[in-house]
């Protein structure tokens, strides 16, 4: 019993580049890519306030700016290494990425801001960057991991499809991302199970609590809730079941 997690980013909804002038439409347009959620933590970063979306969402630079020695900034100001991630990636995680050592050659690239793909010089160092810190990075990876990236709803963790081409960088990326680590995804699966599987109601209908704003916090949340929307109360009750055997040593206070 697994969810696949459908991890798909497109940063050619707009030519623009990085800039103070176009920042709210690049981001828009990445949120819209990621689906408003973190490219890596997989953290819902921007919601609806009525009418309003609202985010706490930052454009992180994948190849960092610090790391390059060179004079032409432009391939890093471009789309294809601009990612939408959350406040807690930046301040945690990505203080904690090394920086490539001989990063000092100029681009090339002269900017005319209608790049159709990432180019060579970038992809080259994207790869580098990646290699050196043994994680993915978004949200234009060689690797992309589309489907390969699967939350097991037995151990409530994820796994690596063992078909992916660089299984031992996904399988780094999950420990450095912490995906693993997250409570607030197992306290939540847990709780609503424990919850459900003690109604006796037969005419009880479930599909309006899958459907509360709190069951959205996250990717994972969100697809395991629109999972069980698709089945029916006994079916929903037969899941958590499995669920709750599984993980009966996880107290629910976690």
């Amino acid at each position: 019993m697994k969810l696949i997690i459908p991890i798909h980013y497109d940063p050619e909804h707009t030519k623009n580049y990085y800039s103070g002038y176009n920042t709210p439409f690049l981001r828009e347009k990445l949120l819209e890519s990621s689906n408003d959620y973190c490219m890596y933590t997989y953290h819902r970063i921007a919601f609806l306030l009525g009418e309003e979306k609202r985010h706490n969402c930052q454009l992180d630079h994948s190849v960092e700016k610090s790391t390059y020695k060179g004079h032409n900034l432009n391939p890093l100001h471009c789309k294809f290494n601009i990612a939408c991630v959350g406040i807690h990636f930046n301040l945690s995680f990505k203080k904690k990425f090394k920086d490539i050592d001989d990063f000092k050659n100029d681009f090339t690239c002269d900017s005319s801001y209608d790049c159709k793909c990432i180019c060579n010089e970038l992809q080259e160092k994207f790869n580098d960057y990646s290699e050196k810190n043994n994680i993915i990075l978004m949200p234009n990876s060689k690797y992309p991991f589309k489907d390969s990236l699967i939350f097991n709803l037995r151990t409530l963790k994820f796994e690596v499809k063992l078909t992916f081409p660089k299984l031992e960088l996904l399988e780094n990326h999950i420990i450095e991302m912490e995906l693993n680590g997250n409570n607030l995804i197992r306290k939540s699966i847990l709780k609503f199970c424990g919850k459900y599987t003690k109604i006796e109601d037969p005419l009880y209908d479930v599909k309006f609590e899958l459907s509360e704003p709190d069951n959205f916090r996250s990717l994972i949340l969100e697809n395991f809730f629109k999972y069980l929307s698709t089945k029916n109360n006994s079916e929903i009750k037969s899941i958590c079941s499995v669920i709750l055997n599984f993980n009966e040593d996880i107290p629910l206070n976690i």
